[in-house]
């Protein structure tokens, strides 16, 4: 099985991933990738380097280079049949990790109200520089590159709205095991 996570930025999909790895989920963050580039590149990682390299392979045009590098990542580690990845971010990319994967992958948009996903942004502190205006940004930046149009196609939305970690991390698997089965 080949699980996308989808979500707005701070809504809970790298937790969503957690806990597909513990699941038994090979497990692949678009993040990553982005920063195995800032690495390659001999640039700091902050989040104007973080922005720049993801509105780079986000540019019309480079959507395969980052699902390309997404699954070879997973090639040389496979573990499992069930692969799980998160951060992608338009149509255009699923279509292409279709294409590549030659599977049809089941989407999940993770949703949490812009509040809750304010709050865990202030408490994951990522970057210095984030904040409410930070977040609006990300927000925007994100639903220009597509992520809206990503989210309103998932085949299933899962609402962690009053969850705390715990909590969320328990629905959720139980909510994938469903899927699983």
């Amino acid at each position: 099985m080949l699980v996308v996570i989808v979500g707005m930025p701070c809504s809970g999909k790298t937790t969503a991933l957690d806990v597909c790895k513990e699941l038994g989920a090979d497990p692949v963050s678009s993040g990553d990738v982005v920063r195995e580039e800032i690495e390659k590149r001999g640039l700091p990682y902050t989040e104007e380097t973080d922005r720049d390299v993801a509105g780079w392979f986000h540019e019309k045009g480079r959507e395969r280079v980052l699902v390309q590098r997404v699954l070879a990542r997973l090639k040389s580690n496979p573990k499992t049949d069930f692969v799980a990845i998160d951060g992608l971010r338009d149509v255009v990319q699923l279509k292409i990790l279709e294409e590549l994967a030659g599977v049809k992958p089941v989407v999940i948009s993770v949703e949490a109200p812009f509040g809750e996903r304010l709050r865990r942004c202030l408490l994951r502190k990522r970057f210095e520089e984030e904040d409410k205006a930070y977040l609006l940004s990300r927000d925007e930046v994100e639903n220009a590159r597509g992520l809206g149009r990503l989210i309103s196609k998932a085949d299933h939305a899962f609402d962690t709205e009053g969850m705390d970690e715990a909590t969320f991390r328990r629905e959720f698997g139980k909510f994938i095991r469903k899927l699983l089965m």
